[in-house]
């Protein structure tokens, strides 16, 4: 059982913040997934791939983790902080009526 959607919330938001612990420690290398947007662009598609599910609802946090203006490890921290305030509002019957259980 992956456990109730709070469970699964804080287990995502948890992979990705130590996701960005790991990237601080060990950068990705220069120029990896292309020039433009550089070594971040492998933290950004990471957070993606950890997040999906919570920035589906969250557009204007999945429009700002895909902006070339986001790409430093500190934004990315504030995303997350900005996007932990958001579900910690809402109880564990609401969070399961929101697409992001639908999984």
């Amino acid at each position: 059982s992956s456990g109730t959607a709070k469970d699964v919330l804080e287990r995502q938001l948890g992979y990705a913040d130590m996701y960005l612990d790991y990237a601080t420690v060990f950068p990705p290398l220069s120029g990896s997934l292309g020039v433009r947007g550089g070594s971040f662009n492998v933290v950004r598609s990471h957070l993606f791939k950890f997040l999906h599910r919570y920035l589906e609802e969250n557009e204007d946090l999945r429009s700002w983790l895909g902006d070339q203006a986001l790409n430093t490890i500190k934004q990315a921290r504030d995303l997350l902080t900005d996007l932990r305030s958001r579900y910690d509002k809402i109880d564990e019957e609401q969070l399961r009526l929101k697409n992001s259980w639908g999984d």
